[in-house]
C-alpha cells in the first residue's frame, strides 16, 4: 500500500464520528486476531521475558570482584568477563549461548554518577 493511500484512509478514519470509529477498532481487531500474523514470517512471536532472578544474586554477590568490567552471565554462571564489551560479546557469540545478561558491573564504592 502506499503512503499516500494510507494517508487517506487515516484522514477518511478521522473524519468519521467516534462510534464509527470504535465499531470500525473492533472489526479490524477482530479480524487480525483471527489470522496468525506470526505465520510467513510477517512478524516475530514476542520475546518472553526472561526471569533474571539468580544473574541479580551473581552481581549482588560478585560485584566488588568484577568492578567496572563488563561480564555475560546465564542464570549464576559466569561465561565471559573484560574490561572490553566486544571481548565479552565475542565470547559469549562463540559460545552460541543465548539471551544472556550482559551488564557492565558497577564499583558498589564508588559513589552514583563519579564519572560526570
Amino acid at each position: 500500500m502506499s503512503e499516500a493511500a494510507f494517508e487517506s484512509m487515516l484522514t477518511a478514519f478521522r473524519q468519521l464520528p467516534v462510534i464509527e470509529q470504535t465499531r470500525l477498532l473492533e472489526i479490524l481487531t477482530q479480524e487480525l486476531r483471527q489470522r496468525n500474523p506470526y505465520e510467513n514470517g510477517q512478524i516475530s512471536p514476542p520475546v518472553t521475558e526472561k526471569d533474571r532472578s539468580r544473574e541479580e544474586k551473581w552481581l549482588a554477590e560478585h560485584s566488588r570482584e568484577y568492578a567496572n568490567q563488563w561480564v555475560a552471565l546465564e542464570g549464576d554462571q559466569l561465561i565471559a568477563h573484560s574490561f572490553n564489551a566486544a571481548e565479552v560479546f565475542a565470547a559469549v557469540n562463540s559460545l552460541g549461548v543465548e539471551r544472556p545478561l550482559f551488564v557492565r558491573v558497577e564499583d558498589p564504592d564508588e559513589p552514583p554518577f563519579a564519572g560526570f
